[in-house]
């Protein structure tokens, strides 16, 4: 028996020393943040290549043998996210757990070869980026006594969509997602998201949008018009090929659509984003001016043009240096979600109607020259159950505002799973955000009911043990 002890322990400092050896630190790297030695394929047992993911700790509120809470990055740096971790790590505090986020594969310093090159590309995808979470995980659990509790992943938009796939895809690793603005139904052609611009703002901007939107129509057919309206919005040079209007038609309209993505509590310039926008544009009854001081004042650099040419949009994501997060995002949308946004769908646009899939879709094949790329919702609805997510313990939280709501769990399910669904006034992952003094009593409910969630989720996890 002693022998068999024996043998046992040493087994045990010997995947110690093996997981320990996964972490490391260097010089230039802040405090309490560390690398963690990934595989590049986790599907492909043949490659044994290797690569280092970014991550950070943060144990201030740990208490021994509390829970883990795991922020997944998304589409950015990790450290862009850190305005919508104020409520989790509340939360964290709340219950003596200890705070771990890691940063995706292909954004920020987590980059597993040496380009964003179209080849080095097949390396980004979701399943890699979970693979490599449910890898992180299952080491770090083993390999210090602070992260064998519980673990909570938690997310936002789409890294909420991440948090919710992982609890489902991964069930043994966590106990638990809360999923906030999650758009876990991959769509083609988004439609929905202009469309909810007309139906989230006042009625007056509304008409004031459809009147803008009728003059720039006419205006575009001339090139006298097309001087005004680049004289307007400040362009940098004139835009006269189909392609430059095109895109000057989809820039002033994506910002615009946008506002309503950002209509959260909170001080000028970044709160009620939509509100401050419309505000603009209904102070006169010149429209066009309007619009276009709305979009120099909330969306352009103070003193800097815009260029509407097609090519300044394009030749940006066609680069391939490291860090360009633009390329690595439209690479997941041309080829796993689309979330193209359009005014080509089933209902009635105040915007401008031939911003057609077609069109938009064709970027993709521009981007990373590979002909008819297009994206396979198909497989990715299929692969996470779209608005059938199938999973258990997941709480989601909606803004009713935000266009990504469309895409998202508003209603709880019947079948008891423990997914619950929670949707308040206002828009895109506010219950993340600091409070404000402007939160709308369902804001300020809804992350009462997450953290209530979470201490009974944790409570039913540890009797459960």
């Amino acid at each position: 028996m002693k022998i068999a002890h024996l043998v046992l322990l040493c087994f045990a400092l010997l995947a110690a020393t093996v997981l320990a050896s996964r972490v490391s630190r260097s010089d230039e790297l802040p405090p309490n943040h560390f690398w963690f030695t990934q595989e590049l394929d986790h599907f492909d047992s043949l490659n044994r290549e290797s690569w280092k993911q970014l991550f950070w700790v943060n144990d201030t509120f740990y208490k021994p043998g509390g829970p883990v809470f795991f922020f997944l990055g998304g589409e950015a740096p990790i450290h862009f996210f850190d305005f919508q971790e104020v409520s989790a790590l509340e939360w964290a505090a709340q219950n003596g757990a200890i705070y771990v986020a890691l940063e995706h594969r292909f954004y920020g310093q987590s980059n597993p070869r040496a380009d964003l090159s179209t080849p080095n590309l097949r390396y980004l995808s979701s399943e890699l980026a979970l693979a490599d979470a449910a890898v992180f995980v299952d080491a770090m659990k083993r390999s210090d006594p602070r992260f064998a509790g519980p673990w909570l992943v938690l997310g936002c938009s789409y890294s909420g969509a991440l948090s919710a796939w992982f609890r489902t895809k991964y069930p043994h690793l966590v106990v638990g997602s809360v999923a906030p603005s999650a758009p876990v139904w991959a769509v083609w052609d988004f439609y929905q998201f202009f469309d909810n611009f007309a139906q989230q703002a006042p009625s007056s901007c509304v008409s004031a949008t459809q009147a803008a939107t009728d003059k720039m129509t006419l205006l575009l057919q001339t090139s006298a018009g097309r001087r005004s309206l680049a004289a307007a919005f400040n362009a940098c040079e004139p835009f006269d090929s189909d392609a430059d209007i095109f895109n000057f038609k989809y820039t002033i309209v994506t910002f615009l659509a946008t506002t309503a993505q950002w209509e959260n509590p909170g001080s000028s310039p970044n709160g009620f984003q939509m509100t401050q926008a419309c505000d603009i544009l209904t102070s006169s009854s010149d429209y066009i001016t309007n619009w276009g001081r709305a979009f120099i004042s909330l969306q352009g650099i103070p003193g800097k043009c815009t260029s509407f040419k097609f090519s300044s949009f394009l030749e940006p994501i066609r680069k391939t240096r490291l860090g360009n997060i633009d390329r690595s995002w439209w690479w997941q949308s041309c080829t796993e979600f689309g979330y193209f946004a359009t005014t080509h769908g089933k209902k009635s646009t105040i915007f401008f109607p031939d911003m057609t899939i077609d069109v938009v879709n064709s970027w993709c094949s521009k981007m990373f020259d590979v002909d008819g790329l297009t994206p396979n919702v198909n497989w990715t609805n299929t692969n996470y159950g779209g608005l059938r997510e199938g999973g258990s313990n997941i709480l989601f939280t909606n803004g009713v505002r935000d266009p990504w709501h469309t895409l998202s769990i508003n209603q709880s399910p019947s079948v008891g799973r423990n997914v619950i669904a929670v949707t308040y006034d206002a828009a895109h992952c506010a219950p993340m955000d600091a409070p404000d003094p402007l939160d709308p009593p369902s804001l300020i409910q809804a992350r009462l009911t997450i953290s209530s969630w979470i201490k009974e989720l944790l409570a039913t996890s540890r009797s459960d043990a």
